[in-house]
């Protein structure tokens, strides 16, 4: 979504906005339920919001802090074919 929110028009990317909104609402109550799966998916739709606020410093610290809190619950990214 924020991809596509960047190349859209004004009315497209208040639409990917609420959009975002609604996903980080129901993200943050799973986050607050169970932490070890959602927390770094909270932070990350977070980090992008920022990003698209135009808020740099603090879509890095989010960033850094869904990186954080995927590795602290073992989230593991999967790997392509390969040997």
């Amino acid at each position: 979504m924020a991809a596509l929110h960047e190349k859209a028009s004004d009315d497209e990317q208040n639409r990917w906005r609420d959009l975002l909104t609604a996903h980080r609402e129901q993200l943050c109550e799973w986050a607050e339920s169970y932490p070890p799966t959602f927390a770094d998916k909270h932070a990350l739709v977070l980090a992008e919001i920022a990003r698209l606020e135009g808020r740099d410093a603090d879509a890095m610290r989010l960033y850094e802090q869904a990186i954080q809190s995927a590795r602290e619950n073992g989230f593991r990214p999967e790997r392509g074919p390969g040997p």
